[in-house]
């Protein structure tokens, strides 16, 4: 039996078929162009980041130094609460007939200036006359128990402690104080500092 002849592609089918093929070639070469430009958008993604990382770690940088700032900014050292005298010195303190010096920041004072530094081992000192002689008074920091309504922090249920200071920094900053907690919703939470219950 003679075997029937397959039935041969007309030129249209077969340019129809290259027309295909040629499709699925730009198709494919499309999808890579678009797959290799990837990461192209991942840089400029990670530029961006970059960038916010830098802006972000300037503004942290200002706040610092904002605080640092606030934090070293001068206080009025005669307002503020002192304890008991520790020790008056007088001469050779006080040689300059109208001037305290402390040797131990090698600096004159006049009378009735209040100072204090970081090497006065957490003392207020102040420059005072006493019988027409200059003296250097040095006063320990104030105990925290005399400023504390007890009666009130028993009252109002807070949890207060006596935390020290640093003793690094200058008075009163290096002085221990009162560190207060009270009940928010079942949570210890720190006492505002306007609640302290304070003398």
């Amino acid at each position: 039996m003679a075997r029937k002849s397959l039935p041969r592609k007309s030129r249209a089918t077969r340019r129809h078929a290259k027309v295909e093929h040629w499709r699925i070639k730009v198709g494919s070469a499309d999808w890579w162009s678009h797959f290799f430009s990837l990461p192209a958008r991942e840089d400029t993604h990670r530029s961006q980041l970059k960038q916010s990382d830098i802006m972000l770690s300037r503004v942290l940088i200002l706040a610092v130094a904002i605080a640092m700032a606030v934090a070293e900014e001068p206080m009025d050292l005669t307002r503020v609460q002192r304890g008991a005298l520790y020790i008056r010195l007088p001469a050779p303190y006080s040689t300059a007939p109208t001037q305290c010096y402390d040797p131990q920041i090698d600096e004159y004072f006049n009378e009735g200036d209040v100072w204090s530094s970081s090497y006065s081992g957490c003392k207020l000192s102040t420059c005072v006359d006493i019988n027409g002689i200059l003296n250097v008074e040095r006063y320990s920091c104030p105990l925290v128990s005399k400023g504390v309504d007890f009666k009130r922090l028993k009252k109002e249920n807070y949890y207060c402690r006596q935390a020290w200071g640093n003793r690094n920094k200058q008075f009163p900053s290096c002085c221990p104080s009162l560190q207060c907690k009270y009940y928010v919703k079942g949570k210890l939470m720190p006492l505002p500092k306007h609640m302290y219950p304070l003398l």
